[in-house]
């Protein structure tokens, strides 16, 4: 008899049990189906960013845009290479301008000797 009654009192607490589940079950779906329904997944510049165009031109910038200076497209193919201009060497002291003196020496720290 005792286990007729305490059977029957388990079946009675296991019912409450996965009813309790079942509806603390539902009500967490729904409220996550609200949340995320609700709630907006994109951010505050983001939001700034898609904001729609409008419909209408600014003519003056249509105009400003058309009355730029056109600038024509270079040919390459015809420019011809240029030799480099002749070299000028530093006026060396005792010697005309831009000659080489080959009777000078250069001591350890750079300096010219005669």
């Amino acid at each position: 008899m005792i286990s007729k009654i305490y059977e029957n009192q388990l079946k009675n607490q296991l019912f409450k049990l996965s009813l309790m589940t079942i509806i603390t079950v539902i009500i967490w779906i729904g409220f996550a189906t609200y949340e995320s329904l609700s709630k907006s997944k994109i951010g505050k510049t983001t939001h700034l960013q898609i904001k729609p165009l409008t419909a209408s031109l600014d003519f003056d910038t249509i105009k400003d845009i058309k009355s730029r200076e056109k600038i024509t497209k270079a040919d390459w193919d015809s420019l011809v290479p240029q030799l480099p201009m002749n070299l000028v060497l530093p006026d060396i002291p005792g010697t005309e301008s831009g000659q080489i003196n080959n009777n000078l020496t250069a001591s350890n720290s750079g300096e010219l000797e005669k």
